[in-house]
């Protein structure tokens, strides 16, 4: 959870970011006019993590901790819209 918030925080432009363990999601504040919802997906795979449109490289996958690890093969569930508030 604190990984994946803080590498979306790492973006300049990210205000807040507060994942939620059960559903998956990140709600994320940023402002526009600094970063975008594909910068901050990039961020996230950055530290070993895949979203719906940036895929994190095998080697920051296998940085994370076996706790962390997930199927990747899984990644094929039903996209749902990006959610995002404006500054």
């Amino acid at each position: 959870e604190k990984r994946i918030e803080m590498a979306a925080l790492s973006d300049k432009g990210v205000s807040k970011a507060d994942w939620n363990k059960e559903t998956k999601e990140i709600n994320v504040v940023f402002d526009e006019t600094k970063t975008s919802v594909q910068k901050i997906n990039e961020a996230v795979a950055l530290v070993g993590h895949d979203t719906k449109t940036a895929k994190a490289t095998d080697e920051a996958y296998n940085k994370l901790p076996d706790c962390c690890k997930y199927d990747r093969a899984d990644l094929k569930a039903p996209e749902k819209a990006v959610k995002h508030e404006h500054k």
